[in-house]
């Protein structure tokens, strides 16, 4: 995952992979980006007599991959924020405007993806991301619920078992933790991860907000764990998993 690809807000749409082909990267294609500003907006900029230095209202833009057999459009709307700021170029002898965007994405259709995912990954858990992913830019608690049940599916399709003994040798339904404690007995070392995920979804779905950097690091930490477990990748993302489940606490 490249998290500069992600962020909140955006001088600049960025060159995203494509969602069809996963090979090209989305350009902007010229002339799509339109921004509207509301009459309200115009009517207060008027009264404050900021006419002509900021403007902000709703954008949207279209973005095509430049892979030569793909081509795929994506449509992506939002939130801006425009500031104009008059100077004077020594170059031409001209006065002239510099404009900056705030560019807050709101959906893209159809999405790019956020990160890779193993071939070998099961469809439900490919379903679970690319769902999540979806919601990234929408409703960052859903965002966060989505990951959880997608790391619940990664269980599954380890083979982790749904059941086992309580204290008093019944038994009884596990819970994630519990589901996330047994396989560490088997494949150690992916607790604080999927720890820092069940975190962060619980918290999209009891609070029904994420932080988005919470959110946005969850992806790298889905990335990271099923590039060990399905696709056989070794590294280390500990730290960031661990800073996750200080924070959010141990719920």
């Amino acid at each position: 995952m490249d998290k500069r690809l992600w962020q909140k807000t955006y001088a600049k749409l960025p060159s995203w992979v494509c969602p069809r082909c996963f090979k090209g990267r989305l350009k902007l294609r010229d002339k799509s980006m339109k921004f509207v500003e509301p009459d309200w907006v115009t009517t207060k900029l008027d009264e404050n007599d900021l006419r002509g230095e900021r403007s902000l209202g709703r954008f949207s833009a279209f973005l095509r991959c430049d892979e030569d057999e793909c081509h795929e459009i994506v449509a992506v709307a939002g939130d801006y924020v425009s500031e104009y700021d008059p100077y004077f170029d020594t170059f031409t002898n001209s006065h002239d405007i510099k404009t900056t965007h705030e560019l807050t994405v709101k959906g893209a259709i159809p999405m790019p993806p956020i990160i890779d995912v193993p071939a070998l990954s099961a469809d439900v858990v490919r379903n679970h991301i690319r769902a999540a992913e979806s919601l990234f830019f929408v409703d960052s608690g859903a965002c966060a619920n989505k990951l959880r049940v997608a790391s619940e599916a990664l269980l599954d399709q380890l083979n982790v078992p749904l059941t086992g003994p309580n204290s008093k040798g019944k038994i009884v339904d596990y819970s994630l933790a519990q589901r996330i404690d047994a396989l560490d007995k088997t494949l150690p070392g992916h607790k604080d991860i999927l720890d820092a995920l069940r975190l962060v979804g619980n918290a999209g779905s009891h609070e029904g907000d994420a932080d988005f950097d919470f959110v946005t690091e969850c992806f790298m930490l889905i990335e990271h764990v099923l590039a060990e477990l399905i696709g056989q990748r070794h590294g280390t993302m500990d730290a960031v998993a661990k800073a996750i489940v200080a924070k959010r606490g141990k719920a």
